[in-house]
């Protein structure tokens, strides 16, 4: 046992690595041709609706959430309008 694992270590390793000496083969890729379009831009500003101004935001009443059974909260993820 101790002396297979003596030799398959070093085989798997070896194997694993076959890609690290030769460059990973990314140099023969071509270049896509056209013309790149940016489809996020961060230089846009957002400004609110004027039309949604005057909207009131209806909420429903906050909720104390004692404990956190699960990651998230709870199984859904949706908590609602949690209190501070």
């Amino acid at each position: 046992m101790r002396k297979s694992l003596i030799v398959a270590v070093p085989l798997v390793l070896a194997l694993a690595s076959c890609g690290i000496f030769r460059g990973g083969g990314d140099k023969n890729k071509s270049k896509l041709a056209g013309e790149r379009l940016a489809v996020l831009t961060y230089e846009a500003r957002t400004t609110a609706d004027p039309d949604l101004a005057e909207t009131a935001v209806a909420l429903p009443p906050p909720v104390v959430n004692a404990d956190w059974t699960q990651p998230g909260g709870s199984a859904s993820k949706a908590l609602g309008h949690l209190s501070l």
